[in-house]
């Protein structure tokens, strides 16, 4: 109890942030656009083991959508390929410059 901030104001101010950093994901121009999710699951005819069971699909790219990930102090960025990481990975400090 007392006067000491709760972790639950840093998570949502954290969260709040995060969502105004990735944009809109309905926006085509945005890198981390997304149309769909796609579930690869075991018994389905068109199963690919190479593949995730679950991802989000980019229409535009035909290929798995970019994405970001974050733990504790730790931002990995995914994508369809190695320059959609990239445009990922410089979207963050382009919208919050130091």
């Amino acid at each position: 109890m007392g006067l000491k901030p709760s972790p639950y104001f840093v998570m949502r101010a954290f969260h709040s942030a995060f969502e105004l950093v990735t944009g809109d994901p309905a926006d085509p121009i945005n890198v981390l656009h997304w149309s769909k999710i796609i579930f690869n699951l075991p018994g389905q005819q068109n199963y690919a083991l190479t593949k995730p069971q679950l991802w989000k699909f980019n229409p535009t790219t035909n290929t798995l959508a970019a994405a970001s990930l974050v733990y504790v102090d730790d931002l990995q960025t995914l994508g369809g390929s190695w320059e959609e990481s990239w445009r990922v990975g410089i979207k963050h400090p382009l919208t919050f410059p130091t």
